[in-house]
């Protein structure tokens, strides 16, 4: 398994984030395989994000190689 990571946040306002996020993946059996670029996983997204009293309010785009369809993910605060 190996894993590459990337976020990038930028401040857009006073408690009002937008952060980009980029996941790269590749599951292998063969210790020289996972160097190899068939087979790899991507994922990608963005998230509009606002620091309230309840907690982070979060509205998140996130799209991947596989399967090729946009989900759309709202988080409200901590625990709820």
């Amino acid at each position: 398994l190996v894993v590459a990571r990337a976020r990038l946040r930028y401040n857009l306002m006073k408690k009002i984030y937008l952060t980009g996020a980029l996941d790269l993946g590749k599951i292998s059996k063969n210790f020289n395989d996972p160097l190899q670029t068939s087979g790899l996983i991507a994922g990608y997204g963005l998230t509009l994000s606002y620091d309230s009293f309840l907690g982070p309010v979060q509205l998140s785009l996130m799209n991947s190689n596989q399967p090729s369809k946009a989900i759309l993910f709202f988080n409200l605060g901590y625990w709820f």
